[in-house]
């Protein structure tokens, strides 16, 4: 019984471990959009947004959507889907990329805490086998 609830407790702990690398390494880099207004976007002018690259966009209507490139046009993203998004229609792009400075502090602070744990359960069992032989 106890070694069930131990196995479920570290399953739980590798599992809140795996989802915060998962979440804990990107960051989400403002790309500078075209200037509204200009006649036409040259090459040097667009965002360095590519196929393939997950972006967060804010719309003027306020809406926040997060999605995935599928091309980059001279005036305009192309989502997965199909959906069009004009850079007239955007008043903030986002570039998801990885956070190299998030990922050593996250591998940091998931081996000092692993390493606590161990050092912790070595303790409890000296503590134990010394109680246990008076």
């Amino acid at each position: 019984m106890i070694a069930t609830h131990a196995s479920g407790t570290c399953a739980l702990i590798g599992l809140l471990a795996a989802t915060l690398a998962a979440s804990g390494c990107h960051t989400h880099q403002r790309v500078v959009l075209p200037a509204s207004g200009s006649p036409s976007a040259s090459a040097f002018e667009l965002p360095p947004v590519h196929a393939g690259d997950d972006v967060r966009v804010t719309l003027r209507t306020g809406e926040r959507l997060d999605f995935s490139v599928e091309e980059a046009r001279n005036d305009s993203l192309i989502g997965k889907g199909g959906r069009r998004f004009p850079y007239a229609d955007i008043t903030r792009l986002e570039k998801r990329q990885l956070s190299k400075g998030k990922t050593v502090a996250l591998v940091l602070g998931i081996s000092a805490a692993a390493f606590t744990f161990l050092l912790l359960a070595a303790f409890a069992a000296a503590y134990g086998t010394a109680l246990g032989s008076l």
